[in-house]
This record gives structure tokens, sequence and C-alpha cells, in this order.
């Protein structure tokens, strides 16, 4: 002891370690207390004077060191981290590591405890990644549920998933309105899996992209011999294709009206008529369209039956176009950059003023070419660092369009997205009296709004 001390004395060690450590101890081969700094004193209350020389067993059993690290290591023969509790009552996050001889002997046992700012830096670790744990949890429940959906558009698009939710249970027509490239038809295909027809086919044509003359046959198919052309076998119609699924016909204003009746009356009766052929063949499906015109100007112009417009929009969903979802921008460029790097195997990023250019952009084409857009960003780009250089000049001149209106701000994509939750927080709350409320609309539990809502607006709900 008194070697150790004299050392210390010489080369001021102590003075060292009073600064580095507020608790270090040092217990020697034979389990006594040889030193201790000065904030020994004040963490466990008890003088210096009083420990020194004493065995960690006596100190063990009066409490003071309860239990003793020291007395674990020499157990072990190997650094231990435990937990220990001081005559204050605090728990103490507490270090001992063994100081070996040249004979491979426990000569000493350094003790100390880990500062309470570390320890509170890592609870505070530890609840984001509990936080973040809950938020994966969620996700993976919820992909594990939609596992076989394109998600793409149903990003930010809350108020049209709800529809969907409540009519996905009933047999109803539904029509979908909107631009094209908002992503009408997935939607058709999310309602139609997640519908009692989910086990039966989804069949899908465009009646504006196959020519008149082909676009009834397409639908009520032929027998052989119908007409010139036609297959020796006849030809399944995609109606009767559709049988105990559903039929999805996208662009609905394009179908002449000559088709129109047709469809019609296969709505009512439950039959088909193939050409060529007089025998009714009774058919099952769910009727999906969609449409990017005005059925109802139609209707008035006389383009569109209005006995058929009634019966296709039992439901009618309009999807808005991008550049009224401007706060989905950042999800969705975050949403494909991910998509696309895993597809090509990249590891590219786009840097915060590239986003927010990008996000001021009027996409007239929609999410389809905000898609576009970026699969081409992430293929083409020279560098790992996507910049507002590389973006298309259409894109790049600022002077063609204005900002959005959610300032997607500067700094990395991750911080744009804290941004963008903080703006989604703070609605939310100003919308609701209760964080319970804000959980169950957000679709976040009540403890995660809860600390959110106190994190971005200092308030408590």
């Amino acid at each position: 002891m008194k070697r150790i001390n004299v050392i210390l004395k010489e080369i001021n060690y102590g003075r060292i370690l009073n600064e580095m450590f507020d608790d270090l101890a040092i217990v020697d081969k034979d389990g006594r207390m040889i030193y201790v700094t000065n904030g020994f004193e004040e963490k466990y209350n008890v003088k210096k004077k009083y420990v020194i020389g004493r065995s960690i067993t006596e100190l063990e059993k009066q409490k003071i060191l309860n239990p003793s690290v020291a007395k674990k290591v020499f157990e072990t023969g190997k650094k231990v981290i435990m937990s220990h509790k001081n005559k204050k009552g605090d728990y103490l996050i507490i270090n001992g590591v063994p100081i070996y001889n040249d004979n491979g002997s426990i000569q000493y046992v350094v003790s100390y405890s880990i500062p309470s700012d570390e320890i509170k830096s890592l609870q505070t670790e530890r609840d984001k990644l509990l936080e973040k744990l809950e938020e994966y949890q969620q996700a993976l429940t919820h992909l594990q549920d939609y596992l076989k959906q394109d998600m793409t558009s149903l990003i930010g698009a809350k108020i049209t998933f709800e529809i969907i939710k409540k009519i996905k249970s009933y047999d109803v027509s539904v029509l979908f309105t909107g631009e094209s490239g908002v992503g009408k038809t997935t939607f058709a295909k999310f309602l139609h899996e997640n519908s009692p027809r989910a086990k039966g086919p989804f069949v899908e044509i465009s009646c504006g992209a196959i020519p008149e003359n082909l676009l009834e046959s397409e639908l009520f198919g032929y027998k052989k011999g119908a007409f010139t052309g036609a297959s020796h076998e006849g030809k399944m119609g995609l109606i009767q294709t559709a049988n105990q699924g559903t039929l999805f016909l996208d662009e609905i204003g394009e179908l002449p009206l000559k088709l129109q009746v047709k469809l019609l009356k296969a709505l009512q009766k439950k039959t088909i008529i193939p050409l060529g052929d007089t025998k009714e063949i009774e058919v099952d499906f769910r009727l999906i369209t969609a449409t990017n015109k005005d059925l109802k100007k139609m209707v008035e112009e006389g383009t569109f039956r209005e006995d058929l417009f009634y019966r296709i929009n039992v439901v009618t969903i309009d999807i808005p176009p991008l550049r009224q979802r401007t706060e989905d921008c950042v999800v969705l460029i975050k949403y494909f950059t991910d998509k696309f790097n895993l597809k090509y195997d990249m590891k590219k990023r786009i840097e915060g003023t590239a986003v927010k250019r990008l996000c001021s952009y009027p996409w007239p084409g929609n999410i389809r070419e905000l898609e576009n857009t970026i699969e081409r960003l992430i293929l083409m780009g020279d560098e790992d660092i996507i910049t507002i250089n590389n973006l298309p000049d259409s894109i790049k001149d600022e002077q063609k369009h204005t900002y959005s209106s959610f300032d997607c701000g500067k700094g990395t994509l991750p911080e744009m997205m804290k941004e963008y939750e903080k703006s989604i927080i703070k609605r939310a709350a100003k919308e609701h009296k209760t964080s319970v409320e804000v959980a169950k609309q957000l679709g976040i539990s009540q403890p995660t709004a809860a600390r959110k809502i106190k994190e971005y607006t200092n308030e408590d709900l």
C-alpha cells in the first residue's frame, strides 16, 4: 500500500486519476482497498481514510459496497460490469478490471462507475432504439399483411386508404378517378387483394389501349369462326376470365357507346354472350373502374351512358395528384431511392437541396413520373451522392416552378424525414385533444404519440 502511494505521489497519478474518475478504487491481491479517488467519498457517503486498508468483504457486509465488483473479478478472473446500489440508494453501473502480474495472477482490481451523463446518454439511445423497434414491428406487420402489394401510391394517402378499408368487404362497384399516374391501378389491385375475392383472378384491361373493333372480342370472347381472322378454337373473354374475381376496366371513359350497352347488360343480368354465340354464360365478378376524365360531363354531352355511370360509381374514390400531396414527396423519394438501390445493388443517396428541388416540381406525370425519374437518377449518376446538378433540366430550372408548401429544408434525407415527421405530429396535435386520438389517427402507440408531441410541441396531451 505504501509503495503504490509513494509511486502515485511521485508522478502525481493521484491528481490525474481524480480528474479522470469520480470514484475510482484500487483493491490489492489480498482483497484490501489501497486507493480511492476524492469523488469516492461523495458517491459512497464514506470517508477515504475509513475504507483504505479495509477488506472488500468487510465493506460489503457494511453495505458500503453493495455488492463488491472487485470480489466478482477475483472469483471470475476477468473483467466484470455490474449494477451496484450505494448507501444513498443510487444505482450505479460499475466496471471492475483485473490487473495481472507477470505470473498471470491478479495483482490489483481497479473499479469505477460509468458517469451519470453517459448512463443518461445510453438510456436515451435505448429509448430511441425501442421506439425504432416499435416502428419496425408495426411496419413488419403491415408488410406481412400486404406483402404482395406495390404500396407506392398508398404512402401518405391516408384518406383513400381509410375508404378502401371500409368498403373492401362489400361487393360494390368502385370508380377510381384522378389524373394519369396517380396510382389508380395500384389502388385497384390493393382493393382486390384485400377483398373476399382475393383468391380469384384480377383481370385488368385498358379500354383506351385496344382498338374498338377488337375491344368487344377481348371483353366478351368469341366462338370459333365468329369473324374473319378469329381463332379456330375461339377465345374466352376477359369478363369470363374474371369470374369469381375482379374485373378492372381502366380508362372506362374510352369505352365506346356500343360496348357500354353490352357491359351494362352484363352487370344487370350477370351473364354474357360471346361473339358468334347465342347461349348466355353466367359470370360473377366485381367491377372496378378508373378514369382521368369527367364522366358526369361526358353524360351531359351524350358520350357516356347515364345508366352505366350510376351502375359503376356506387363508390367513387378520387385520388389527388402528387402536386396536391406535396408532403408525400419526401417519403416517396426515400421509398423509390431505397427500392432502386436494392434492385440495382447500389448505395446512392439524394442530397438535401436536390430533394427540395424535386419536392417543388409539380409532377404532371404524378407518381409514375417521379418513380421513373428516381430510377434514372440511381442508374445514371456517376457518384454515390446525387446533387441538384444531376437532375433533369426541366426539374433543375427553379424558374419554371415554385417550391411546395412543405419546406423540405436542408440537410440529409433522415434530417428532412425528421422535419416531415415533426410537421405531421404538430398538425395532428392541433386537430386532436388527446394523445390517444393522435395515436389512433397516425397508427402509432399512445406512448409514442405522447413522447413525440412532447418533443415537438413541448406540450402534454
